[in-house]
This record gives structure tokens, C-alpha cells and sequence, in this order.
């Protein structure tokens, strides 16, 4: 996977999230369901293992990048990172993805990138819960 950042040229606008916001967008938009329905299709990174990890994350020794993109038109939607138990294989913790940026409907959400930014939904005083509870 080259680069950090998504790679989807239908992008206008920028909007600049913190993390739950950004979690609740991918909930939402059913962005996992999509995968699992096999609308939308996943490209996994290299497995790495974690560093400075404390003593409690015994099940979650290695993470992984992955980018969420629909087939049809090749376009990156999501661009997320998972942790995996010591198989390499199993996702561990919440066992779903974590977004770190999205781009849906020519929007680019993604996190804060600096100490000072504000995220523009809780400036807006949109909920930071989910809308969408799932199954792994």
C-alpha cells in the first residue's frame, strides 16, 4: 500500500474529524456491512507487530493497515487499521476496523492532524455515538 493518504479522485471538500466522529461516520455509512455484503472489497497491508503495547494487549500483538475500496470503479473509500491476535490472521480488540480517513459522497473526512484542530462535528454538536450497532 503506497502512501497515508486515500487515493479517490472524486474528492471537493475537506472536513477535519476527531475519532469518534470519524468511527461514527463508518458506522453510518455501513461501511463494514458493505464489505461483508461484498459491495465493497478490502486490501490488506503488511502485518506488523506492535510496539510500545502494554502488558493488557497480550491478544492483540500485531495491527494492520487496510483500505476499503469499491470494486467497480476502483475509488479507496476507507483507509483503516485493525489489530491481530498472535496468529496474524484474527482480529482482536473490537475486531473491526479503526477509519483513520474516509472519503464518501466527495467528502475527505479525516482525523485531526494537529494539536489545535478542532474537529468541524463536535464544533457542529453532532453526536459522536453510533447510529449502527454490528456484528463482527
Amino acid at each position: 500500500m503506497a502512501g497515508t493518504r486515500l487515493h479517490n479522485n472524486n474528492t471537493s471538500t475537506e472536513v477535519i474529524v476527531c475519532a469518534w466522529h470519524l468511527r461514527r461516520i463508518f458506522w453510518v455509512e455501513r461501511l463494514w456491512e458493505q464489505v461483508k455484503a461484498k459491495r465493497l472489497d478490502v486490501l490488506r497491508g503488511k502485518v506488523k507487530p506492535r510496539v510500545n503495547r502494554s502488558e493488557a494487549d497480550v491478544n492483540a500483538p500485531y495491527n494492520q493497515e487496510i483500505v476499503i475500496f469499491d470494486p467497480a470503479t476502483n475509488d479507496e473509500i476507507a483507509r483503516c487499521h485493525w489489530f491481530l491476535e498472535a496468529d496474524q490472521k484474527t482480529p482482536s480488540a473490537s475486531r473491526f476496523p479503526d477509519p483513520k480517513q474516509i472519503i464518501i459522497n466527495g467528502i475527505d473526512y479525516h482525523l485531526t492532524g494537529k494539536a489545535n484542530q478542532e474537529c468541524a462535528h463536535c464544533k457542529a454538536g453532532i453526536p459522536t455515538t453510533h447510529d449502527v450497532v454490528m456484528e463482527p
